[in-house]
């Protein structure tokens, strides 16, 4: 196991250190044992899981066994614009990505020279973004943790930056969410997060289809620019941007019904209205503290 990223870590149950056991990993506070899986450190609570999270497991286990090869898609490109618009990642930063997913913005950052931690608690995500660092050359850069972003491992005060893409909205506790990455975070830091966007901005022939979306993702609720500014107060909102208009979500529909779509021409579409929020469906804040943002 790495040893640089078992000194980041901590006991997601007491904050306490964590030392290598065997093929496993051990907390010198409470004396609580996690196991590993082909080095990746499990470290969520052993009770068992509620119903809402095993949900959220099993849905997006069965996603991440359908990925294909890894490649960026127009739209994660432009997530990373976003991203480098207002944050400017130096070599080594230190870069926590939650619910990493695919681990896009892992990886890309990686090749900018930043170090990153991709969380996630579905397990097939970590290994499949594992492998493609490896693949890339960038293990050295990339480290995985399966973790819950309601009680994270990660040790106070070393984090650069974290991105927090569609991940609040499947946590019964968001707000406990924000306070673990307010712990992690420098006094200088940036952060990104994105969410689905409050149904008020959302054309209301459109709301069944969010509904149905809403119930298949595990989505708890939808957030706007003023309602995360609230919940991440400590911080400066830099930039706020409004995707998934109109003509994208047409596009997708015409996706799933068998029509051929030009995403590049789409997410040019949706860059060019990306400050409108009225009939926009995700809503993305640049965050940055201590940085005059």
């Amino acid at each position: 196991m790495n040893t640089w990223l078992v000194e980041k870590l901590c006991c997601p149950g007491c904050g306490g250190r964590l030392a290598q056991v065997g093929e496993g990993l051990k907390c010198s506070a409470c004396s609580r044992s996690f196991e590993c899986h082909d080095d990746i450190p499990i470290l969520v609570a052993q009770d068992p899981a509620d119903r809402h999270t095993a949900e959220q497991v099993e849905y997006f286990e069965k996603e991440a066994r359908a990925r294909g090869e890894y490649s960026i898609e127009p739209w994660q490109r432009r997530y990373l614009e976003r991203l480098r618009e207002s944050y400017v990642p130096c070599d080594g930063d230190l870069v926590v990505d939650l619910g990493a997913g695919s681990g896009f913005m892992a990886i890309e950052l990686a090749k900018l020279n930043c170090t990153c931690i991709a969380c996630d608690i579905t397990l097939t995500n970590l290994v499949q973004v594992s492998t493609v660092a490896r693949r890339l050359g960038l293990a050295e850069r990339v480290h995985v943790v399966c973790c819950d972003v309601q009680n994270l491992p990660i040790g106070s005060d070393i984090v650069d930056c974290v991105i927090a893409n569609s991940i609040l909205e499947h946590l019964p506790r968001d707000t406990r969410a924000a306070s673990e990455i307010n712990r992690v975070c420098r006094r200088r830091a940036g952060l990104m997060v994105s969410a689905p966007l409050a149904f008020k901005y959302i054309y209301p022939p459109f709301w069944p289809i969010h509904f149905v979306h809403d119930r298949e993702m595990g989505h708890l609720r939808h957030y706007d620019d003023m309602s995360l500014a609230r919940i991440f107060s400590d911080w400066e909102q830099s930039c706020v941007y409004y995707t998934g208009h109109f003509r994208k979500v047409a596009a997708r529909l015409a996706e799933l019904v068998g029509m051929s779509v030009d995403w590049e021409r789409v997410e040019q579409t949706d860059r060019r209205l990306e400050d409108k929020r009225y009939g926009a469906s995700t809503v993305i804040c640049v965050f940055g503290r201590g940085t005059g943002a």
